[in-house]
């Protein structure tokens, strides 16, 4: 019978540049994925809501104004409506943007 050698230096070093390289760029590519995942559903979720505010806003103004928006202006509801979108689009967008600190700048 042979004898096998468990630990031999090529196996300890191939067993460290795996465990290496899984502790520095398989483990942080598994975090950024699970990052990115948890912002592109935020995301679709955020336009979803948007969406409904926009087909709201649209059935309010068709509905409640009575004939203000009738014939010749019943496009106007939709380009209120995209506007209010945008705005509310700048708003939300304003608010997410990272402030720089006074250690960022220096």
């Amino acid at each position: 019978m042979k004898k096998k050698k468990n630990q031999s230096p090529i196996n300890d070093l191939y067993k460290l540049v795996v465990d290496y390289f899984k502790q520095e760029t398989a483990q942080p590519f598994k975090d950024l994925f699970g990052w990115a995942l948890f912002g592109l559903l935020g995301s679709l979720l955020i336009a979803i809501g948007f969406s409904f505010i926009v087909v709201g806003v649209i059935r309010l103004l068709q509905n409640e104004t009575g004939s203000v928006f009738q014939g010749n202006f019943s496009w106007a509801p939709y380009l209120i409506s995209i506007v209010g979108l945008l705005v509310l689009s700048f708003i939300s967008f304003k608010f997410v943007q990272k402030k720089t600190t006074k250690k960022e700048k220096a």
